[in-house]
């Protein structure tokens, strides 16, 4: 285990860097932005809009810099420049937003149909209750996939259409692999949550959650994105070495 971390200190670096910006945005930045909006009510709108585009520009850039790094540890070795890496991240969230177009339509047929079918056998809280459950363990279902296709888009550099059949080949190697880990990690974020609802400190308990939200959520991205050096460098990749 300390070998590999010493082996690819500049990811498991990145990681820990990315992931304490997005943390310091979004626990100790936000709050306050959001009470500057609330004071601001006649240009809300204007200010939510840019504290949207901060996190998006501070998530791309993180991605983009994970798959430049992991990319030198793949078989394209240095070969590429830092833009490419921010136009694969593009092409992602291109195909990321609409996947999630998609599945909330999904998600919506699928709330319907359940409503549709349990209406007159069981209370609407009830049913509220089924959907959410319902949407939750397929939400958690589907994000290796996701994760699959996001590091096939970092580190495959395969036109678009290939990227997705790549991200597909992927999930079938390593779902479960990826599934645990975003268990595991889910209930690391659930017990910090937890323990930090006990301080009564606002401060105390934002550094605490900023710190431990880093650490778990670094070393979560850092194990992912493994997963995909080495499921890019594997030997059963190797129809796609031509793409690279």
């Amino acid at each position: 285990m300390l070998d590999m971390l010493k082996n690819h200190s500049s990811l498991l670096l990145c990681s820990l860097t990315g992931n304490l910006i997005l943390c310091g945005i979004g626990i100790l930045v936000a709050p306050i932005f959001y009470r500057f909006i609330r004071v601001h009510a006649d240009i809300r709108a204007v200010l939510f809009l840019l504290m949207l585009i901060l996190i998006m520009a501070a998530a791309f850039i993180f991605f983009s810099l994970m798959g430049h790094i992991a990319g030198k540890y793949t078989i394209r070795g240095d070969k590429e420049t830092f833009v490419e890496s921010l136009k694969s991240s593009s092409k992602f969230m291109l195909f990321f937003v609409s996947i999630t177009v998609v599945y909330a339509l999904l998600c919506g047929l699928m709330s319907s149909l359940i409503y549709f079918v349990l209406h007159s056998f069981v209370q609407y809280d009830v049913i509220k209750q089924i959907i959410n459950i319902l949407t939750h363990i397929t939400t958690v279902a589907v994000i290796p996939v996701v994760i699959m296709e996001l590091l096939s888009f970092s580190l495959s550099r395969l036109e678009t259409k290939d990227a997705i059949r790549a991200g597909l080949a992927g999930s079938k190697e390593a779902y479960f692999k990826l599934l645990l880990i975003i268990v595991v990690f889910l209930i690391a974020g659930a017990t910090l949550s937890l323990i930090t609802g006990m301080i009564g400190n606002s401060l105390i308990k934002a550094i605490t959650e900023v710190i431990g939200y880093t650490i778990i959520g670094g070393l979560g991205t850092y194990i992912v994105y493994r997963i995909g050096i080495k499921t890019y460098t594997t030997p059963r990749r190797r129809k796609y070495e031509r793409e690279y």
